[in-house]
């Protein structure tokens, strides 16, 4: 949760190790690429 805002935020870790905050609904939200919307991310095993 954010310190100021409240809003509610999802961490998460890339492949180099760093690790990120973003907001929930921007987390789990969709991206448009190559005009075809897509999940922002997708769980790597």
């Amino acid at each position: 949760m954010h310190t100021e805002t409240e809003e509610i935020l999802v961490t998460y870790e890339d492949q180099d190790g760093t690790l990120w905050a973003r907001p929930k609904d921007m987390f789990f939200g969709n991206v448009i690429v190559d005009g075809k919307e897509n999940k922002r991310f997708i769980k790597m095993d």
